[in-house]
């Protein structure tokens, strides 16, 4: 089977991490034994502009991505205008589509990750070369109500042209049933996460003193994630005490909750790890005891499973993706946007740590997440497209 992935974000040189699951998704798949391409319009933020030799972009280029034939082509883009960024985005994408074809044949599927735009790009490939497709929604703007009416329009054709449309928590397949109620039903198929990459490494980096027990949390810091709550959470239940907080990651938020650590008395028990790669993200998770994540709203929660994949328990709110992640023999759940439940749910962990069984929460993270379980999923529906 010829499967060709759409991505409406990708890595690149700059950002590495940006789309990181969509491409683990692919690897996995061609590791299964399916051909496996992907064609990438990558629209990079102007900010990231380091002179003016940079404006000049070379065009597309392919790259043997571990096996994945991957078709690229990277373009600026002015930040927060995206109704200027929608046309260039898409007749780029249609002309990497027909050099893909070109190229490398005529895919049997389209797989597309989120219908802003990849799912819009799809439709307009289905229309000219009759390429069934399947969406798989990502974004938080739902939940948000950040989507505008403009994109309404493109959203539903998206939607609607597609064979199958999947969501990555059973939460998010609920919404988006709501708000679109003529596209379809959707599905509930999770994220695939690199679960070896997090359970089978040695621990590498250790610069940090370990005291006896460890939360850890990490994502870009803004106001969504609720760290100011997590902070208040932590100064109340544990002050003074043989407890650490590490926050990972860097953000618009990272000053103010520095100076809320100051004010209330614990700047000496929580570390700032800033921006973590990959191998420093593996490496705090198997020196922590506990993840936590206080989100206000999450579609998925790549991080959770990360952190289950590396045998940690886990606290994590309400919002959404936790629910189809979290349950009694893997961590707790609070409501969003409560310190004292947070506060409780922490205590707790410190308290009952030694009864999570840490080779179950690999294996039950493997067996709902891991690479084999989603693409045996994804080849299944697949195959009952085709017929």
């Amino acid at each position: 089977m010829h499967i060709l992935i759409i991505p409406s974000w990708y890595p690149y040189k700059e950002n590495p991490l940006m789309g990181i699951f969509f491409r683990e998704q692919a690897l996995a798949l061609s590791e299964a034994g399916q051909q496996v391409g992907v064609v990438a319009p990558i629209q990079k933020s102007i900010k990231e502009l380091k002179g003016f030799s940079d404006l000049v972009c070379g065009g597309s280029y392919w790259e043997n991505d571990g096996g994945v034939m991957t078709l690229r082509e990277e373009s600026w883009a002015i930040p927060k205008f995206h109704q200027l960024r929608i046309s260039p985005w898409l007749s780029t994408g249609m002309r990497l589509m027909d050099e893909y074809i070109a190229t490398r044949g005529r895919p049997d599927i389209i797989h597309v990750h989120s219908m802003l735009y990849a799912g819009v790009l799809a439709a307009k490939i289905k229309q000219k070369y009759h390429i069934p497709y399947v969406i798989t929604e990502h974004s938080s703007a739902y939940a948000y109500k950040l989507i505008c009416k403009w994109q309404l329009p493109y959203i539903q054709i998206a939607s609607q042209e597609a064979s199958w449309r999947l969501a990555v928590s059973k939460q998010f397949v609920k919404l988006l049933e709501s708000l679109f109620p003529i596209s379809g039903a959707w599905h509930y198929l999770p994220n695939m996460v690199d679960t070896e990459f997090f359970s089978n490494a040695p621990i590498t980096d250790t610069p940090i003193s370990k005291l006896r027990f460890v939360f850890f949390t990490a994502a870009f810091l803004t106001s969504n994630k609720s760290f100011n709550l997590l902070i208040e959470a932590f100064a109340k239940t544990f002050l003074g005490k043989d407890v650490e907080l590490w926050i990972g990651g860097d953000g618009e938020e990272r000053d103010r909750l520095q100076m809320q650590a100051t004010q209330a008395g614990i700047a000496s028990q929580i570390r700032f790890l800033g921006q973590l790669d990959r191998n420093q993200m593996r490496s705090s998770m198997q020196q922590c005891d506990a993840f936590v994540l206080p989100s206000l709203y999450e579609t998925f929660g790549v991080v959770l499973i990360e952190a289950l994949a590396s045998g940690k328990p886990v606290i994590a709110t309400k919002c959404g993706g936790p629910e189809s992640i979290v349950n009694e023999n893997n961590g707790f759940l609070v409501n969003p946007a409560d310190p004292a439940a947070l506060g409780e749910a922490m205590r707790k962990m410190v308290e009952s740590i030694d009864q999570f069984d840490k080779a179950w929460i690999l294996e039950d993270c493997i067996a709902r997440f891991g690479r084999q379980a989603v693409t045996g999923e994804l080849d299944k529906i697949y195959r009952q497209i085709l017929k």
